[in-house]
């Protein structure tokens, strides 16, 4: 069942197609790896944890490894959650 708004000529060009929508949200994923981390040029990028040593962490990110404040790196959602129209 579609809802209404799904049938609209316009409706093709304000959302994904469902193939791609579904291949973004099985893409890989670990819940204690992947994270966020700030990046002055693109505000956020994902980046993968490699090791915690007490307050430091250290990233890789676009193939390079950083270390960050624990406090700056944040937890990603699954990718189920990926496009999703709305979550609460």
């Amino acid at each position: 069942m579609s809802a209404e708004y799904e049938n609209d000529t316009g409706w093709k060009y304000l959302r994904l197609s469902r193939e791609q929508i579904t291949q973004d949200q099985s893409a890989p994923y670990d819940s204690k790896k992947d994270c966020w981390i700030p990046d002055k040029e693109e505000g956020y990028v994902a980046a993968q944890i490699v090791s915690t040593k007490g307050d430091q962490v250290t990233v890789t990110v676009k193939g390079s490894e950083k270390t960050l404040k624990k406090d700056l790196v944040h937890q990603m959602n699954p990718p189920k959650f990926e496009k999703t129209e709305d979550m609460s």
